[in-house]
């Protein structure tokens, strides 16, 4: 075991503790350079003061009354610049015993004659291995030859490791960039790289590979950047106060003005926005509300003459309907003209509103006449009767017969002409039950005359020949004369 307290790897657990610390900084460097390292871990990082040994465990010169040791004590770190980072502490290192671990055994005061002598330490020389003690070696300014001696002055080492580890962290950075360059150059070049931006395996695709090697062609701005905010914000911090605070009221005027020109320019631009915008919408509407009028003009225009066709149509079916009812009605065909009613009235419910209405109308109608040609045979035969009465008794009377035979001989002609009357072979002989105008018709004309040819008495102007319809016309007229009938009143009675 070694008596001095350092370990197998050549290290004290003092200074064990002194490079966990410098681990720490080192990585918190690493990691974030701008943050600020705690002034605990900072002090710690400080090595402890070194020990001058030599070769061998030589007893050094004795001095009594005292340590023949000559110390000087560490200087302090100094205060933290405006960035938060520690300043780069100056370590002092000690020649002479220390109490500590690591250092050299001393010896403990005898007594000689009753008096108390001090021993002086005594110094040997351990060959230690380890980069504090090359480094501190490497900067020795002692010559070798004066390293052991009572005359050996004390000579301070000045050990700064930020800059070593501000140098390995950006040889280690720089590294790492080349490695990450490297490895993008290849993807891109390879053509069996991964496509898009998605890590579909463990290589690198082709869009993380074009997006890092942007990134890292952007470091070097980036870096300036960061230095020229990093130079203005050190500038600002060294102003004095009454400078500093006229920057702040002229930056806090020009940010007041800045933001007035940018609500200027907003309303500006939102104004030309909605003038655009009206022009815009005025100018679609123009055009799309003319077509839109022109289209909806056509398509009204276009209905209009499909409703007129179907109304001519519609009409033109009524007049034919009503044509053949009148032709129907002419012909005294009452059945075609029910039949014709029926067939129209299977369209709408209006339409069969209409045919009950019209067929209650006929049915009425068809009472009425069949009423009216009763009456009709009743005052004919009665005047049959009375004319036949009539000539017989003035038959009779000529004949010089008694007023009972004249009035046997009036009964017995009344009873003949009832029975044998036209009249009521008129009234019982219709075609149907139903043909109530036929009877009528045939009552009110039972007395009838044929006319084949124009009459000679009537002679139109140029020797003009009657037309069959003038015939017929001519012979209802001289029917209406026969059976005692106004024309005026048969015409206005359906005769």
């Amino acid at each position: 075991m070694d008596p001095y307290g350092a370990g197998p790897n050549g290290f004290t657990p003092a200074q064990l503790d002194v490079l966990r610390c410098q681990i720490v900084v080192y990585k918190q460097l690493r990691a974030a350079p701008d943050q600020p390292i705690p002034p605990q871990t900072l002090a710690g990082s400080i090595p402890p003061p070194l020990t001058r040994v030599g070769q061998g465990p030589t007893p050094v010169e004795k001095v009594e009354g005292g340590p023949a040791a000559h110390a000087l004590q560490p200087a302090a770190p100094q205060a933290t610049d405006a960035a938060g980072r520690g300043v780069k502490p100056q370590v002092a290192v000690s020649v002479g015993a220390r109490d500590e671990p690591g250092s050299a055994p001393t010896s403990s005061p005898r007594r000689e004659g009753g008096v108390k002598v001090d021993e002086a330490p005594l110094v040997y020389k351990v060959p230690q291995a380890g980069p504090l003690y090359e480094l501190a070696a490497a900067h020795d300014p002692t010559p070798a030859s004066s390293k052991h001696g009572p005359s050996l002055p004390t000579l301070p080492y000045a050990l700064n490791i930020l800059p070593l580890l501000q140098s390995e962290f950006a040889r280690l950075v720089t590294q790492r960039q080349r490695e990450a360059a490297a490895q993008a150059a290849a993807t891109l070049a390879s053509p069996d790289a991964a496509p898009g931006f998605a890590w579909r395996s463990p290589a690198l695709p082709r869009g993380q590979a074009a997006l890092q090697a942007r990134r890292l062609a952007l470091l070097p701005r980036q870096h300036a950047l960061r230095a020229a905010v990093e130079a203005a914000q050190a500038e600002i911090a060294a102003m004095p106060p009454a400078k500093h605070r006229a920057l702040v009221r002229s930056h806090r005027a020009l940010r007041i003005e800045t933001a007035r020109r940018e609500l200027a320019q907003r309303a500006d631009a939102a104004a030309r926005r909605a003038r655009d915008a009206k022009a815009l919408k005025g100018e679609v509407l123009g055009e799309r509300g003319g077509a839109l009028r022109d289209a909806l003009s056509m398509r009204n225009k276009g209905l209009l003459r499909a409703h007129e066709r179907l109304a001519r149509e519609r009409n033109k079916l009524k007049g034919d309907d009503r044509q053949l009812r009148l032709e129907a009605l002419k012909a005294h065909d009452f059945e075609a003209y029910q039949e014709m009613l029926r067939a129209q009235s299977t369209g709408a419910a209006s339409a069969g509103e209409k045919y009950v209405a019209i067929s209650k109308f006929l049915k009425d109608t068809e009472e009425y006449l069949i009423r009216l040609a009763s009456k009709i045979a009743g005052v004919k035969l009665s005047a049959e009767v009375s004319k036949a009465t009539a000539d017989a008794i003035v038959k009779a009377r000529a004949q010089g017969l008694s007023e009972e035979d004249v009035q046997a001989a009036a009964h017995a002609a009344a009873q003949d002409a009832a029975s044998n009357s036209a009249v009521l072979r008129a009234a019982g002989g219709g075609g149907g039950p139903s043909d109530a105008q036929s009877h009528y018709y045939e009552l009110a004309h039972s007395n009838r005359e044929a006319i084949a040819e124009q009459p000679s008495l009537l002679r139109p102007p140029g020797d003009a020949k009657l037309r069959e319809y003038q015939l017929v016309g001519l012979q209802w007229m001289v029917s209406l004369y026969n059976n005692h009938l106004n024309g005026i009143l048969a015409d206005e009675m359906g005769l």
